[in-house]
C-alpha cells in the first residue's frame, strides 16, 4: 500500500490543480493521499471526485499556519469526516484567507516603496486559482526579470530579512490543535526538522496525536530519532513529501515518502475511531 499524506495543490501553493494532482497520484501507484493545503480545503471537492472515479482514497486534510513561542509551526490535520464542511471552520479559514490578501497586498506595495519594483496585485491574482502566497509573487518578479530563481527572490526580496516582508497571520498552536479537534481531525506535528527555536518534543506533546517522522529533509537518524520519540508517547507515526510541484526542487515529489505498512495501518484505524 502507498500512502501520500502531505501535498498541495493550486487550492493554496501548488502547482498542479486538484484534478492533476489526483492524475499524477494514479500514475504513482498512490493508494490513499490526503490534500492538505494550506489553511483552506477549497480543493477537496474535485480531489475526492477524482479520487473516486479513479480508485484512490482521498482523505480531507489541510496544513494549518499556527505560532508558539516566536517560532511558526504548521499543523496537520486530518478530518475523519465531512466536518471541515461545517461553515464556523470555513469562516474560520476564510479570516485568514482575507488576511492572505491584505498580506500579498503589503507585500507589492513595499516592493514598490524599497525596491522600485513595480507588479500589479490585480493581474497576479488572476492567475492564480486558490489562495494567492509569496510564491505566486515570487514567480511575478521572475517573469518580470527581477531574478532568475525562487532562492533569489526570497533572499533579496520577499524574505524574513527583507525591507518587504510582511509576516502571516497565525493562530496559536493551542488554538490550531483546539479548532481542529473540535471539527474532529487528527492533529499530526508536520516537518519537525524545520523546528529550529524550540523542542520539538515539547510541541508534540501539547495535545498532537502524531508526528510527521518520515519527510523529504529528514535525515535516517533524524527519522530514527522522531519514531523512537512517538512510539515511547504512544504517537501516531506519519509522513509525507510536502509535494508542491514537479518543478519544485524545495519539497519532495508525490509519493515519494510513504511509511512502512504498520504505521500506515495504525494511521487509517486512528482515522476510523
Amino acid at each position: 500500500m502507498k500512502i501520500e499524506l502531505h501535498c498541495h495543490s493550486t487550492a493554496s501553493d501548488g502547482s498542479l490543480s486538484p484534478l492533476e494532482l489526483i492524475e499524477e497520484a494514479k500514475l504513482k501507484g498512490i493508494d490513499i493521499l490526503a490534500l492538505t493545503d494550506h489553511d483552506t480545503t477549497g480543493g477537496l471537492p474535485l480531489a475526492k471526485k477524482l479520487g473516486r472515479e479513479l480508485g484512490i482514497q482521498v482523505i480531507p486534510g489541510i496544513e494549518l499556519s499556527t505560532r508558539f513561542n516566536n517560532e511558526n509551526i504548521h499543523i496537520l490535520g486530518y478530518f475523519k469526516g465531512d466536518s471541515y464542511l461545517s461553515l464556523e471552520f470555513q469562516a474560520f479559514l476564510k479570516e485568514l484567507q482575507e488576511y492572505r490578501i491584505y498580506r500579498g497586498r503589503k507585500i507589492i506595495e513595499k516592493l514598490k516603496t524599497h525596491f522600485n519594483i513595480a507588479l500589479d496585485y490585480d493581474q497576479i491574482r488572476l492567475k492564480v486559482p486558490g489562495v494567492l502566497g509569496r510564491p505566486h509573487i515570487a514567480k511575478a518578479l521572475i517573469e518580470n526579470n527581477y531574478a532568475v530563481s525562487f532562492d533569489e527572490v526570497f533572499s533579496k526580496f520577499i524574505g524574513k530579512d527583507s525591507p518587504a516582508y510582511v509576516p502571516n497571520k497565525y493562530v496559536s498552536i493551542e488554538e490550531g490543535i483546539a479548532i481542529l479537534k473540535r471539527f474532529n481531525a487528527l492533529v499530526v506535528l508536520a516537518h519537525p526538522i524545520l523546528i529550529k527555536k524550540n523542542s520539538y518534543k515539547d510541541i508534540a506533546l501539547k495535545g498532537f496525536d502524531g508526528i510527521e517522522a518520515y519527510y523529504s529533509s529528514h535525515s535516517l537518524k533524524a527519522t530514527e530519532e522522531y519514531i523512537l520519540f512517538a512510539e515511547e508517547h504512544k504517537l501516531l507515526v506519519c509522513g509525507g513529501s510536502d509535494f508542491h510541484g514537479l518543478k519544485d526542487s524545495n519539497h519532495g515529489y508525490l509519493g515519494e515518502i510513504s511509511p512502512p505498512e504498520l504505521y500506515i495501518r495504525n494511521f487509517m484505524e486512528a482515522l476510523k475511531k
